[in-house]
């Protein structure tokens, strides 16, 4: 799959079967999954780069971290607010991340990708199932979302899956699986100093 240089080598026109389809109907949808630090970016620059026909979508952690607050121009860094308080703002930050990963997968495809005579794929960096099968999931485990928080979520999250259907759905979750000392290694020398990291272990 990969070459001695680092790059991807395989066909991606192999991956999915063509289709027949018009329009946005054509293009296929996966998620990349992982853990923090896995190398999920790094991966997914190299995916486009060797694939034309595949657009990847950025897990939108910019609007997390800069949420105007009324009229008076201030910003709130929501991601950060979680980490620091999990207890106050996990249910709030779950909410809010799940609405901003649905609102990205509704977006249409691009122009590029609906005039491609391959098999267009949209990837995307993690998804609204990832939100709430492992993210918002663990929060409860940890107990850092209460039952009734919980319940809301799980409620409000069948609902707009049902409504959207397959707008939202997959075709498919590419999973990139690493050693726990080795991911845990790349967060403390690589990752975002908001983020306060703690041994797995």
């Amino acid at each position: 799959m990969a070459s001695q240089s680092g790059k991807l080598s395989f066909s991606c026109s192999r991956c999915f079967s063509s289709s027949t389809k018009a329009g946005s109907a054509r293009v296929k949808r996966v998620s990349i999954e992982g853990n923090i630090a896995v190398g999920k970016s790094t991966f997914a620059r190299l995916l486009q780069s060797a694939c034309p026909d595949w657009e990847v979508v950025a897990e939108p952690v910019s609007k997390w971290q800069n949420i105007e607050s009324g009229t008076s121009k201030v910003f709130s860094n929501l991601l950060q607010m979680m980490y620091q308080d999990p207890q106050r703002w996990s249910y709030t930050f779950q909410t809010y991340s799940c609405m901003s990963r649905l609102r990205t997968q509704l977006e249409p495809p691009p122009a590029h990708l609906l005039s491609s005579e391959g098999t267009p794929v949209q990837v995307y960096e993690r998804s609204v199932y990832s939100d709430r099968y492992i993210f918002a999931l663990n929060m409860f485990d940890l107990g850092c979302i209460n039952s009734t928080e919980w319940a809301v979520y799980q409620d409000w999250h069948s609902l707009l899956v049902e409504q959207f259907g397959h707008q939202v759905e997959l075709e498919g979750i590419i999973y990139l699986r690493a050693p726990p000392q080795r991911w845990c290694s790349h967060c403390i020398t690589g990752c975002s100093t908001q983020i306060p990291v703690q041994s797995p272990f």
